[in-house]
């Protein structure tokens, strides 16, 4: 981790840490947003200048199928990564896994629902 600040026998190097300091210098100069630069993207007389294209990437859209599909997973996490040739059927049992989860999560929150009405019944 980069603190700013030289170490005696530190692992960076003068040279690290200057490219550090300009990636930061860099990033900050950024729209969060667009990337595109503040100083232009932010001035009220760059209207009209800029333009957008659409594109999509396969890999999110992948990831936003399979993610939809398990939502109610609470603390689940996704990972994308490229198929090897021949890896079809793994797609294919790697989403029907998925929405296996996101069935049985879904079958056991009705289930403890059930049981909560029933033991409130019974009270």
């Amino acid at each position: 981790m980069y603190l700013g600040v030289a170490e005696p026998g530190g692992a960076w190097l003068d040279r690290d840490r200057a490219l550090a300091e300009v990636l930061l210098l860099y990033e900050r100069s950024a729209c969060p947003g667009c990337g595109m630069p503040k100083n232009s993207a932010w001035d009220p007389r760059s209207e009209g200048e800029f333009t957008v294209e659409r594109h999509t990437c396969q890999a999110c859209a992948e990831k936003d199928r399979v993610s939809s599909a398990s939502k109610d997973t609470p603390g689940q996490y996704l990972t994308v990564h490229p198929y090897r040739d021949g890896d079809v059927t793994a797609a294919q049992t790697s989403a029907t896994t998925a929405m296996q989860a996101h069935d049985r999560t879904a079958a056991a929150q009705h289930a403890e629902a059930h049981r909560r009405a029933a033991s409130e019944k019974a009270v």
